[in-house]
């Protein structure tokens, strides 16, 4: 699985619509401060196999996010 990071649960909440409009499952989560290295944030989870399909999307909208990493 790979997770999306954003500084608010509201951009991540409208992250979850963007990949949502595009039928891929994800769920949003808050990410642990020593994942992020600067402060409590919050993600959206997916599959990795999605990986370009929403950053596509991300960059197309220019909704910015923090990272990407993939967890187990």
């Amino acid at each position: 699985m790979c997770v999306a990071t954003f500084r608010s649960m509201t951009q991540a909440m409208k992250a979850k619509n963007y990949i949502d409009q595009l039928y891929i499952s994800s769920k949003i989560k808050s990410i642990d401060s020593k994942m992020t290295k600067k402060g409590c944030a919050y993600g959206i989870e997916f599959n990795c196999i999605n990986l370009s399909i929403i950053t596509d999307c991300f960059y197309k909208n220019k909704f910015k996010y923090k990272n990407i990493f993939k967890v187990e």
